[in-house]
């Protein structure tokens, strides 16, 4: 059968342009675009280098994506910020100075940023440090030599441009921890610190009037650095720092001893003696009125707080150590001469407690295992039941009052007393009269070498057998026949 009657159909004709599938061309190819921004943005074979950004306090998303892409870390911001928004890290950046391979994705550069710098990378300068120990920290850190700090330090045009209004960046080199990798240019570091000590002052004055006897900021950075200097409790800055602005609103000099230490080159805690309260430097305060020319350190918050904020108004004018990191203030200066005789007092027997506790620890280092009381087999000591009335303290025991003994091991065979508890206790004492009468050891040399070394000495008796290594028997303890009050001698029968 022919088909030539039959009707011949049209045929389809072909749609080169489709909507959807040029859609889905254009989705890929974009996706594509974005996963080697974000997988590959140096390339697929970026050259072997390190490139380092820094991460300031207060920047924004978009200004790290920037910093990131101006340094070749990135190729466009768009898909840095997103992804950063998709894993939920864009308020989670962190400041510091961070090196990074040329090459790093994307997720590696948010996950450092947002973990922070590790520990190692990370400097704390501590309060207080003057200049020049604060360059010797951050040369030691960054491996940059020491001379580079110095001279920035005392550049006056490197100064005013950092917003300095002083000859040098003495006191204006915030304590606190930075995020500084080796290898960082000192200029970068310095005005790093100045811009922070900076931001404490600024909040410190915020919300004032007026300052202090109204002195300017930087009058109340030198005020700050002697505070800082001088106390040792966070309780007492404030109070410290009401004694000078006392002064200086009296016309008083400041006889501050740490500006002193800091004009002879010390550091300012240090030691001083009396002829260097004489010296002739412009920070000598005890000869020249007023403030020195310039801070004599570098002070934390904590003191720029107390310059700021003072105690209320008290007439305290002086004040002295005690020894212990606390001061006794006084308002007159027949007061404050009483302080110090005190302070002498409390600063002797401090050295005596430690002096005692150094021994001891000695003694222990000495002996590994503690010293035994071993007495003779036939001699014993007993105690009376009822002592009786409290007797007067045997005029051996270099105390007031007779305290309990606790027996520790000595030095050279000797053994050593350590008195510690409640006075009145004449039943200790006998204790320790006990042993000592009734232990074999403690002849003329050992008794000669223990009142050479400032031990307590318990004599014996002039009765007692005398053991393998004593020498003479040695006074009577200050009852009659050479015995204890409150003992009780027996001998055993064989």
């Amino acid at each position: 059968m022919s088909g030539r009657g039959l009707p011949r159909l049209p045929r389809p004709r072909l749609r080169i342009f489709r909507p959807r599938r040029w859609a889905l061309l254009l989705a890929l190819a974009a996706a594509l675009a974005v996963a080697a921004d974000l997988f590959f943005p140096a390339g697929l074979f970026p050259k072997h280098e390190r490139r380092a950004i820094l991460v300031e306090r207060g920047q924004t998303l978009s200004q790290v994506a920037g910093e990131l892409k101006r340094v070749g870390l990135l190729r466009g911001t768009l898909g840095f910020q997103v992804l950063a928004r998709l894993m939920q890290l864009d308020r989670h950046i962190r400041a510091g100075q961070y090196e990074f391979a040329l090459g790093t994705p994307v997720p590696g550069l948010l996950r450092e940023l947002a973990s922070g710098m590790s520990a190692l990378d990370l400097l704390t300068i501590p309060e207080g440090l003057t200049l020049q120990e604060t360059s010797a920290l951050l040369s030691h850190h960054l491996g940059v030599p020491i001379a580079a700090f110095d001279s920035l330090g005392h550049d006056p045009a490197f100064c005013d441009s950092a917003g300095v209004e002083a000859s040098s960046l003495e006191g204006y080199l915030g304590p606190d921890t930075y995020s500084f990798l080796p290898g960082t240019p000192p200029e970068v570091a310095l005005r790093a610190m100045v811009a922070r000590q900076k931001e404490v002052l600024r909040r410190a004055a915020s919300g004032r009037d007026s300052l202090p006897l109204n002195l300017s900021l930087h009058q109340l950075l030198i005020l700050a650095s002697i505070v800082e200097s001088e106390a040792q409790r966070p309780a007492e800055r404030a109070r410290i720092a009401r004694v000078y602005l006392n002064r200086l609103a009296s016309g008083m000099k400041l006889q501050a001893d740490p500006t002193v230490a800091y004009g002879l080159g010390m550091t300012p805690r240090s030691r001083l003696f009396l002829k260097n309260l004489r010296s002739n430097s412009r920070y000598n305060t005890y000869l020249h009125d007023g403030l020195p020319p310039g801070p004599i350190c570098n002070p934390g918050a904590a003191s720029i707080e107390a310059a700021m904020n003072p105690v209320p108004p008290e007439p305290v004018l002086y004040f002295v150590a005690r020894g212990d990191g606390s001061h006794l203030f006084a308002r007159s200066y027949e007061e404050h001469l009483g302080n110090i005789r005190r302070a002498h007092v409390l600063q002797v027997d401090a050295a005596a407690r430690r002096a005692v506790a150094a021994r001891f620890l000695e003694a222990r280092t000495l002996h590994d295992a503690p010293c035994e009381i071993r007495p003779p087999a036939r001699r014993t000591a007993t105690f009376r039941e009822d002592p009786g009335p409290p007797r007067p303290p045997s005029p051996m025991c270099r105390n007031a009052t007779c305290h309990n003994v606790k027996l520790a091991p000595g030095l050279h065979g000797f053994r050593r007393a350590i008195v510690d508890s409640p006075p009145g206790d004449t039943n200790g004492c006998a204790r320790l009269h006990s042993h000592r009468a009734h232990d074999g050891r403690g002849g003329g040399r050992d008794r000669a070498h223990r009142r050479n070394a400032g031990v307590q000495q318990v004599p014996r008796r002039p009765d007692d057998r005398p053991g393998p290594n004593s020498g003479p028997a040695g006074p009577a303890h200050g009852a009659p026949g050479g015995r204890h009050p409150a003992l009780r001698r027996r001998r055993h029968v064989r």
